[in-house]
């Protein structure tokens, strides 16, 4: 498959922001940030290891790979899942941090339109 730019920059968009959510997270992980408010620890681990495997998945965008194109919905399906759990659980009186909820309604939107970015791309080639 012949690489274009939208590949190109949603690849290299997908790795930026996975490596974003593995610095914010293991920082809180190993104590070096301590923000005001409850962390979810569940939340900041799934954070890293989606991290990881965005930066993953981001460079299999950018070099077209089969795999890496196919795996960006999968992605943005977890981060909508999480978003529906976070949401659920603060309209119940859990305690979620507005910060999480925000954190992943960010997270969602990007991988939304690096799939469809990336949709839109393999209709091109």
């Amino acid at each position: 498959m012949k690489r274009n730019s939208i590949l190109v920059i949603a690849g290299i968009f997908a790795i930026f922001v996975g490596i974003l959510s593995m610095f914010s997270g293991s920082s809180i992980i190993l104590g070096l940030k301590q923000p005001g408010y409850v962390i979810l620890y569940w939340l900041v681990w799934y954070n890293v290891i989606m991290g990881l495997i965005s930066v993953v998945v981001g460079s299999g965008i950018l070099l077209a790979r089969p795999w890496g194109l196919k795996l960006v919905r999968y992605i943005a399906g977890a981060h909508i899942s999480i978003l529906l759990v976070l949401v659920a659980m603060y309209l119940l009186s859990a305690t979620v941090a507005v910060q999480s909820i925000g954190a992943m309604i960010f997270r969602s939107i990007v991988w939304i339109a690096i799939t469809f970015a990336v949709w839109k791309a393999r209709d091109k080639t």
